[in-house]
Parts: C-alpha cells; structure tokens; sequence
C-alpha cells in the first residue's frame, strides 16, 4: 500500500485525464522506481513514495523517462552545489536572503487546481548577496514543491518576474553560463512542468538582456514566455487569458505574493546531504553494462 497525500477530488481528476494516472497502478509503478533505484550503485536516492510519484507525475507516468530525471536530479546536484545543494539552511547569508522576500510562492493555485505561481522579483541589494544567493534561494524554494507540492507536479508551475527593483549589478549577474545551467537543470531533473513564464516592468536595458539570454533558451520555453512593460499589463494578460478572475478570487491581491514562502525547512533538508550522485561508480556500472573491461 502506497503511502500518499490524497488528492483533491479535482486535482485527482486532473491526473487521471492529462497525466493518465490510474490509482489502482500507481503502487506497481512506485515499486518499479525503487527496484530500479536500488540496483544503482552510484544513486543514493530518497526512496520514499511522496517524493518518487512527483517524477511519475511529471514525466506523465513514463517509468523510464522518471528513472532518466531523477538520475539526472542527482547527478546535477553533486556537479553543481553551489547552486543546486543546501547542506545548511541554518546559514546566516541563506536565512537572510530568505527574508528579503525575492521568491514567494503563491499560497493556492490559479483557479485553484491549476499552476503553482512562484513569483521572483529583485527586492534584494546586489551588493549584499550575489545570483548565487539566489539561485540557491530559488533552488530550495523549488526543491520544496518537488517534494511536497502536488499541483506543481500535475498542473505544474508558473514563474513570474517583476523587474520594477533590478539594477544594473542584478541584470549583468545573468550571464549565459548561469542562465545555461539553470535551464538545463529545470529541464533534465524537475517533474514541474513549465506553463507559463511571464516577465513585467522592464527597463529598455532589462529589455535588452532578456533578450541575449533569450538565445540560450530552448523553444518550447521561448513559447510559453510573455514579456510586458508594467504591471498593469500583466493583469491584462491574466485577464486576456481568462485567468485574472480566479486569481484575484483565489489570491485576494497581488500583496500576498510579497509575503515569505515560509515552510519548514528541515522537514525536507536535514536528510539532503544523505542524498547524492558519484561519478566513479557510475562510470564502473556503465562500463559493466556496456562488456568494457
């Protein structure tokens, strides 16, 4: 018996008509992805069935594509710490950066089942934290939803950005070499599936760094983007795509996007550093699979 948070009856729907789950195989899947997962001697995977039914959720219930991203989730993780692994949240630069309000998750979902809206502004001092301070901040927000977050998984995410705060340290800390690896890791490793990337209140200059890095993005994610100059035009655009209703309804205000993500942090990380990828016995098990003596 599989143990999982139950879903609401129409989340549950969601799943069964866009992700083809079928409750009554879920438990046969679950167990396929540990089987799999022990017999990795590279891996040191969480095993447990919350976490594991995120990836079959966002990879629609394909087992090998589920086993592909979460041997990319680790794998990426242990190349990249300084972005991707949070070993200490009880760290003063961590906790403090956490109160400047930068990444705030939207506490109920657009029309209620739909996409999780993550909201990112640079409220921040750049000469106080750097893009790594927040992309590791971003980082465990997100790392969050993976586990915990079943509308992230099945009607999956929405990324604002509000640029109305960047200054020019902020805008030329996005180089292409950071904006790279972050797509390739939201791509390669996150069940959350990408529906919408909206982006406000930029500047001529905001305007043209978007656009550069613009180049490094794959096209489905150029697809889903919607860039516009003031807020005003972003509450167009939620009304224009008959969603403005619900997220005033849901929401209250666009207040509560200020508000801190708060959470219990330990909860998911005290275990992160149990978890985790090595290169050598991974190269040994692809050598063995492979008759390469």
């Amino acid at each position: 018996m599989s143990c999982l948070v139950p879903l609401p009856a129409e989340l549950q729907k969601i799943a069964n008509i866009e992700l083809g789950e079928v409750p009554s195989r879920i438990p046969a899947d679950l167990l396929a992805l540990k089987e799999w997962i022990k017999k990795q001697p590279h891996l040191r995977s969480r095993t447990d069935d919350q976490f594991l039914i995120q990836f079959l959720r966002g990879c629609k219930y394909s087992v090998e594509k589920a086993k592909e991203k979460i041997d990319n989730y680790y794998r990426l993780k242990t190349k990249h710490p300084d972005l991707f692994f949070i070993a200490n949240i009880d760290d003063d630069t961590f906790r403090r950066f956490h109160n400047t309000n930068s990444h705030a998750v939207l506490p109920i979902p657009l029309r209620e089942s739909g996409p999780r809206i993550l909201f990112n502004r640079y409220s921040y001092s750049p000469y106080e934290f750097s893009i790594v301070d927040s992309l590791r901040n971003g980082s465990a927000v997100n790392e969050i939803l993976h586990m915990s977050d079943p509308y992230a998984c099945i009607s999956g995410v929405m990324y604002v950005f509000d640029f109305a705060d960047a200054k020019t340290p902020h805008l030329t800390a996005l180089t292409p070499s950071i904006i790279i690896q972050m797509i390739k890791f939201f791509e390669n490793t996150s069940p959350m599936r990408l529906k919408g990337l909206c982006i406000f209140n930029l500047s001529s200059y905001a305007h043209t760094i978007t656009n550069m890095l613009l180049q490094y993005a794959p096209m489905k994610l150029k697809s889903r983007l919607c860039r516009l100059q003031v807020l005003v035009s972003f509450v167009s655009w939620i009304a224009a795509t008959n969603m403005f209703f619900q997220f005033i309804k849901s929401n209250i205000s666009l207040i509560l996007l200020l508000r801190p993500f708060q959470f219990n942090w330990k909860k998911y990380t005290l275990a992160w550093q149990y978890w985790g990828w090595d290169d050598a016995l991974a190269y040994i098990g692809a050598r063995d699979r492979s008759g390469v003596t």
